[in-house]
């Protein structure tokens, strides 16, 4: 959707749009379906979501919540 419109509350669109999600859930086999390469974004985003099912990246950092006193306070909000 594009930024700054947003979803109406019409019922039947908000159990679409929930059916939706999970169908791509179930289908692509975890909810990491956004890392699959195909369905990647072309701009680099940034977010403190780690580990779980079908990862594909390896994260390194030893801390993915923020404020921290490990790993000189990293990530950082945007």
């Amino acid at each position: 959707i594009v930024p700054g419109l947003d979803f109406t509350n019409d019922p039947l669109l908000q159990g679409r749009l929930f059916s939706y999600t999970d169908t791509q859930i179930s289908r692509l086999g975890g909810p990491n379906f956004h890392e699959i390469p195909i369905n990647r974004p072309t701009c680099p985003y940034h977010n403190f979501q780690r580990d779980g099912m079908h990862r594909m990246g390896i994260d390194t950092n030893p801390a993915n919540y923020e404020p921290n006193s490990i790993n000189d306070n990293w990530p950082r909000e945007t």
